[in-house]
């Protein structure tokens, strides 16, 4: 099974927990892990290497320098200082020995069999796992409203037919020609492009918290979306109870590495992290908006559904500016 992350050196404590937790739940099965390497100390390097000796894994970490020359040929903007979050899009093109891969975000543990992803029998180039979002957004992806958006958190790729159908040669068309400037990078460029063929996967393969408290259906009015075009609350239920691969990414409960979060997978994070050389970390004082401490609060001062569309709805107005914000930055190429 092929694995892929991208990382820098700041996110190797998040990357050991994702790491470890896969190997740990997956021990029958060979591991081939490959790292696109964004600048990890050469001492990380060795202490994700002795983590994954007792198990069946091989580790390889992917050299960056000519990618990142290549991503500035094609004026990508530049996310938080880096190319490091596009790397994914690249990666079919790079492991071409490789026929699937399964390329998994860092901030994520796995508590299962994900040989069962590759084992699916599914037609499509990708597949991914939706999530809500505001059906505005898709227009601002020059999507149809009622498009699905999906997260690049997990990303299960047939790299065979990526590579024989040029998505790399797409990608860098569309990056040349609309010259967007992205809130989700790597996720907006591939449900700009391909959302027709993206497979949906069942939620349970990339359980993010955000899509069991904003399933309802006054949650999904206020973002846009119909029922039937989202997961049905028995696919909900199943991905709380089955879960295979957690995601921590919840920007209004913080992340489970944050001393002031309130995420629900906390403990399973903490679980992991105390199998990695890494356990030892301090959690992170991260300094908070007035916004963010709002929106946080919302839950302890209303009954926690009321807080959730209150949450929501100030979601939705931030979206409203960012993405104001982005079409300004656009028109000024």
């Amino acid at each position: 099974m092929n694995i892929v992350f991208q990382i820098d050196d700041n996110y190797v404590p998040y990357l050991s927990v994702a790491i470890i937790s896969l190997l740990e739940n997956n021990k029958n099965e060979l591991i081939k892990i490959f790292i696109f390497d964004g600048g990890i100390k050469a001492d990380n390097k060795r202490n994700l290497e002795n983590m994954c000796k007792p198990y069946n894994c091989q580790l390889s970490f992917l050299e960056v320098n000519n990618l990142n020359a290549e991503l500035e040929i094609y004026n990508l903007p530049k996310w938080r200082g880096s190319f490091t979050v596009y790397y994914k899009l690249f990666a079919a093109d790079i492991l071409d020995e490789c026929d699937k891969l399964l390329i998994l975000d860092a901030d994520i543990a796995v508590t299962g069999d994900v040989k069962r992803l590759f084992e699916l029998n599914i037609e499509n180039t990708i597949a991914m796992v939706q999530e809500p979002i505001f059906s505005s957004y898709n227009k601002f992806l020059n999507n149809k409203k009622t498009d699905p958006y999906y997260s690049a958190g997990t990303i299960l790729i047939n790299a065979d037919k990526w590579r024989k159908e040029g998505y790399k040669e797409k990608i860098i068309e569309y990056i040349a020609k609309e010259q967007q400037v992205l809130i989700f990078p790597e996720q907006d460029i591939l449900c700009a492009l391909f959302v027709d063929e993206i497979y949906k996967l069942a939620p349970k393969y990339n359980r993010m918290f955000k899509v069991e408290r904003f399933s309802d259906a006054l949650s999904l009015k206020i973002c846009g979306i119909n029922r039937n075009e989202f997961y049905s609350m028995d696919e909900i239920v199943d991905s709380v109870n089955n879960a295979i691969i957690y995601h921590f990414d919840d920007r209004l409960s913080g992340r489970p590495w944050d001393t002031d979060n309130t995420h629900p997978f906390t403990e399973l994070f903490d679980y992991y992290l105390s199998k990695t050389p890494w356990k030892n970390i301090q959690k992170k004082q991260i300094k908070r908006s007035i916004s963010f401490k709002v929106q946080q609060n919302l839950i302890e001062i209303f009954p926690y559904k009321m807080g959730c569309w209150i949450q929501l709805l100030l979601m939705k107005l931030d979206f409203k500016i960012r993405v104001e914000r982005a079409k300004k930055k656009k028109s000024s190429f």
